[in-house]
């Protein structure tokens, strides 16, 4: 904000990102009673985007629906295209990750259990584009 090589335009865009970034996070969080979605953990939980903020349009950027509250293993793992979920909520493990998926805590039976079917659009989005099956 204090940047004077930045225009007074770059720096209401940053703040106008920084604002809708920060409404997201809250309706999410609120959509998934502040726990993640998978574990059901209140701790040192983050509002992810399915579809990424940098693939959606405005209305998809802020839409709560485009959102999980993930602990981090599964929003690390879901940003990096590792894990992804069924239309039933089932969890979807890529190859490249089977190896360590005990080890980070992944069984491969989560599920989650509260999807609304106005999630599914962006799931689908995320399985197929995001998600690596075979990597």
């Amino acid at each position: 904000i204090n940047n004077p090589l930045l225009s007074s335009t770059t720096k209401q865009e940053m703040l106008n990102v920084r604002i809708g970034q920060q409404r997201f996070r809250k309706l999410v969080l609120n959509m998934w009673g502040h726990k993640c979605a998978i574990t059901g953990a209140a701790q040192f939980i983050t509002a992810s985007h399915i579809k990424p903020w940098s693939e959606s349009d405005n209305s998809e950027r802020l839409d709560p629906f485009n959102g999980l509250a993930l602990s981090p293993v599964y929003d690390k793992a879901f940003d990096a295209g590792l894990i992804s979920f069924d239309d039933e909520g089932q969890i979807l493990i890529s190859k490249r990750l089977a190896r360590d998926a005990d080890l980070l805590g992944i069984s491969g039976q989560e599920r989650i259990k509260e999807l609304n079917f106005r999630h599914k659009k962006y799931l689908a989005y995320h399985r197929n584009i995001r998600f690596e099956p075979n990597a």
